[in-house]
């Protein structure tokens, strides 16, 4: 059987190159939304994601005495264990198979995505290779091949290129959990030095192939983060969690877009709701200027 060597490419989105994800905040550039969030947090001890995906906004941030990321779908948690813990095997399965193919991608679609290095190839394979309509829940394999205006398309959509050397060494410090929200809000609750992140998957996403576990019940949860003791922070869309302003929490907002709107990007509006003062950096009036 063939092996495939890997070929060095820029990282695509970010210093990480991973599997996309629908609302993945995989850009690290200052006028991202990835860019713009890290400049709203403050420096603590602790940082903790209570719904992970691909981890764009921990791995943007420098790295913190303690750091926890948490997702329910268990494809998600173990293709960070793997990636973590097992990285040379997943590269090594990546180099068994072919560059692109479309049997291999069905075959993913039906196969267990949640358990050991098996598991995170084929999860790997449906989020590499897949495109899809988050509203209406269509998904069908990405087609590369035919792009001879572009060559680099063929090359990034490759999972041999994924930087798992890096991802494992940065995840190395990081705790996994696999946990509904409102537990793992529980757990959090009484920690003084700490900074959750929230970023709930988007209303839209139900119906979804690609989304898993992605009903929020607001209410529940926005108890839950009421009763932190440490810093929340929360990204979403117009103004799913106002109803918190009255609590006194704070709402920051600037022009975006979104990979999971079929609809168009017009009005779009990023929005962040903290239970602090968001603090201002000098770069921040400008990011007005600069929408993804």
């Amino acid at each position: 059987m063939t092996t495939r060597t890997s070929q060095r490419v820029h990282p695509v989105g970010g210093r990480y190159k991973r599997p996309p994800y629908p609302g993945g905040k995989s850009s690290r550039s200052t006028h991202s939304v990835t860019g713009w969030l890290t400049n709203l947090m403050p420096p603590t001890t602790r940082y903790a994601e209570v719904y992970a995906g691909m981890l764009g906004v921990l791995l943007a941030r420098p790295p913190v005495e303690v750091e926890v990321a948490n997702d329910l779908d268990g494809r998600i948690t173990n293709w960070w264990n793997v990636v973590r813990d097992r990285p040379e095997e997943l590269r090594q399965r990546f180099r068994m198979s072919p560059r692109w193919s479309r049997p291999l991608w069905e075959a993913a679609r039906t196969a267990d995505q949640t358990s050991g290095v098996e598991g995170a190839f084929w999860f790997s394979l449906v989020c590499q290779w897949s495109y899809s309509g988050i509203a209406n829940g269509l998904v069908g394999m990405r087609q590369v091949w035919d792009m001879p205006a572009r060559p680099d398309r063929i090359v990034n959509s490759d999972p041999l290129t994924y930087d798992l050397g890096g991802l494992s060494a940065r995840m190395r410090r990081v705790a996994i959990e696999n946990l509904p929200d409102t537990r793992f809000l529980e757990k959090t609750a009484k920690l003084p030095d700490i900074l959750i992140y929230c970023d709930p998957p988007y209303p839209t996403a139900e119906g979804s192939q690609l989304y898993r576990h992605c009903h929020v019940n607001v209410g529940e949860v926005s108890d839950r983060l009421t009763a932190q003791k440490g810093k929340v922070l929360i990204s979403g869309y117009q103004d799913e969690w106002d109803h918190l302003l009255d609590l006194g929490w704070h709402r920051t907002e600037r022009p975006a877009k979104s990979m999971v709107n079929t609809q168009g990007n017009t009005g779009r509006v990023e929005v962040a709701w903290t239970n602090y003062p968001p603090r201002r950096t000098e770069t921040q009036d400008s990011l007005w200027e600069h929408p993804d």
